[in-house]
């Protein structure tokens, strides 16, 4: 039987070498194809990884600082790859075989005659984006200095700073030519005031550089980006016609290849057949011999005692059949090791995972005893209700716990009859603000235990206290609050006011009176800040008071996802002055909630409305 096989062998082995010969020959022809067809795929690839990547550059805007300090380098790697590319259009697409699959003689000179354009728009566009910049370097980076050293600088208008500092992130972000119109008209109308620092004229210089280029590269049409990736398609559009072309000529004599080989498989699957038949008779005995000895090492559970009493065949299959069960036996052996091993690091995971657990389960309900320590030295709604004659109050942290808080007092002797409440806004959300929150609210105690009433001398206090209990290491940490306190005096009916960056409005019936907080913070600065004053009001019956954080104003939401704004809850409470406090809070808590919808809440966020002199009104 093996002198049979070893013949049929022979003869198998001679039709493969005539088929291998007339392949070879057919392969020789279609090879040429194949190998300029890989040096198109190369070269579309190389220009489609350059144009992913400055096409990120352009996209992303923090990697604009990297072109600006780089800006020498990538300009020349750029005219490099440019360069470098040429040479290689020029080597691939003036051979006859590409030349063939570009069906057009002038293309592959179109090709690279546009080259050069392409180059120096993508030059033009990196120079503008490295000009530009975006946190550190380029126009950004030196407006950003330049409003750095006017904050710290005395006499200048924060506020106009302020102002046009948001419409300059509101360009940064949506690039539209409005808010450029409107930081030059700001800064122009500032110009006319005996205040204007000079240092404004260099910042509307760079600005000027920023906003020319983003248009240029952007805005303008056609623009820079628009021309540059238009280009860029072009060329890849060639590239990829170019190689379909080749692919199609390539198959066209591969097919006839295939042809040929069908013949000369279908007459070797015939043969194979009818030999198959033959031997399949002569192995069947053996292999039913093997299934029989088989059938009963699985009745023994695969026992290495058994293998002894086996039936094996001496033959090609009886050797196969001893590996196979040195294997088994092996694998057997493995497999119960591995069972065990994975027994044991199961255990060890769930130890972990329960440790976890464990831990996890601690630090939340330490987190929720925080909360509760921080809401128990807070007023609830029934204890402001009898210091005030009506108060309603909406207090609602970022996370577990928060930075906002309030605070109120009453001292009631035979001199004076005062009840102080404050607001403030610390430093940061969460574990950190309720920190500082709670430390704002014992200072407040004690130095209203000192006999100090007047709210601008407390503030004065609180802001030393801050300062100076927090930068103890002379660490100059900058974290505070900002804060607004009111007493009344509710035998004079006259209200007094200190502020530190918030306001107070106090509503009647005809008008918003809004005592606006000093723009000085408590806690440390390197600028020096005045004492904080007094401000008395003359209260009337009818008077509400309104008073609330930032998280309230800054809270994103609406179909554009802007920030509700100051402007907004007045707008709400001029249309219904003559409503009650209990009408302005819920429709104020409504618009609130609508406008917040789905979105994620940005701040911790606190609202109070006062009305010190209640009494019975329709709503």
């Amino acid at each position: 039987m093996r002198k049979l096989f070893l013949s049929i062998f022979g003869v198998f082995c001679g039709v493969l070498v005539i088929i291998g010969a007339f392949n070879n020959y057919q392969f020789q022809r279609i090879s040429a194809y194949q190998i300029h067809l890989q040096q198109v795929d190369q070269l579309t690839q190389e220009l489609n990884d350059h144009y992913e990547k400055i096409n990120f550059w352009i996209a992303n805007p923090s990697s604009w600082d990297y072109l600006a300090s780089n800006k020498e380098i990538t300009l020349r790697n750029s005219a490099l790859f440019w360069t470098r590319h040429r040479l290689k259009s020029t080597h691939v697409l003036q051979n006859e075989i590409v030349k063939n699959g570009l069906r057009n003689e002038f293309i592959d000179k179109q090709y690279l005659k546009n080259l050069n354009v392409i180059s120096k728009t993508e030059g033009q566009l990196l120079i503008l984006l490295s000009k530009a910049g975006f946190k550190d370097l380029g126009a950004i980076g030196s407006m950003r200095k330049i409003v750095h050293k006017l904050e710290r600088k005395p006499g200048v208008d924060l506020e106009k700073l302020l102002s046009i500092r948001r419409d300059e992130k509101d360009f940064l972000l949506r690039k539209k030519e409005l808010y450029a119109w409107k930081i030059h008209h700001a800064i122009q109308k500032w110009r006319l005031s005996p205040d204007f620092p000079r240092e404004m004229n260099q910042y509307d210089s760079e600005f000027t550089i920023y906003s020319t280029s983003i248009q240029r590269i952007f805005t303008n049409e056609p623009n820079i980006y628009q021309v540059w990736k238009k280009d860029h398609r072009k060329k890849l559009k060639i590239l990829h016609e170019t190689r379909i072309n080749l692919l199609n000529y390539n198959l066209f004599h591969s097919k006839n290849i295939q042809q040929f080989n069908i013949v000369i498989y279908v007459s070797i699957l015939v043969i194979a057949i009818i030999l198959s038949i033959y031997f399949s008779k002569i192995l069947s005995h053996s292999v039913t011999q093997l299934q029989k000895t088989m059938e009963k090492y699985i009745k023994s559970n695969y026992s290495e005692v058994e293998v002894l009493k086996l039936n094996i065949p001496k033959n090609e299959f009886g050797k196969l059949m001893l590996h196979f069960l040195q294997l088994s036996n092996k694998i057997n052996s493995d497999f119960r090791l591995l069972e065990e091993r994975v027994e044991r690091r199961t255990k060890t995971l769930k130890e972990k995972n329960e440790e976890l657990l464990l831990k996890h389960d601690e630090i939340y309900q330490g987190m929720r005893y925080a909360k509760d320590i921080q809401q128990s030295l807070m007023s609830n709604t029934k204890e402001l209700n009898a210091f005030f004659e009506k108060c309603r109050l909406f207090f609602q942290s970022k996370d577990l716990v928060g930075g906002d808080f309030y605070w109120s007092k009453s001292i009631s002797t035979e001199e004076v009859d005062l009840r102080f409440f404050a607001l403030a806004d610390c430093t940061g959300h969460g574990v950190s603000g309720a920190m500082l929150s709670i430390f704002g609210m014992q200072s407040l105690d004690e130095i209203i235990g000192k006999g100090v009433y007047d709210s601008g001398e407390i503030l004065n206090q609180l802001r030393w206290n801050v300062s100076h209990r927090l930068n103890r290491n002379n660490d100059r940490r900058y974290d505070g609050m900002d804060i607004a306190l009111f007493s009344i005096d509710y035998r004079n009916k006259v209200m007094s006011f200190s502020g530190a960056n918030l306001s107070v409005w106090i509503i009647d019936s005809g008008e918003i009176v809004e005592l606006k907080g000093q723009r000085m913070p408590i806690g440390w600065t390197d600028t020096h800040h005045d004492s904080f004053k007094s401000f008395s009001i003359q209260l009337f019956q009818t008077d509400r008071i309104l008073v609330f954080s930032d998280g309230i104003s800054d809270q994103f939401g609406g179909e554009k996802d802007k920030k509700w704004g100051r402007k907004e809850i007045k707008s709400i409470v001029n249309s219904n002055l003559e409503k009650g406090i209990d009408f302005l809070f819920d429709k104020i808590m409504f618009e609130f909630e609508n406008w917040k919808a789905e979105n994620e809440q940005t701040d911790d966020c606190t609202l109070v409305m006062i009305e010190p002199f209640y009494f019975s009104q329709s709503n």
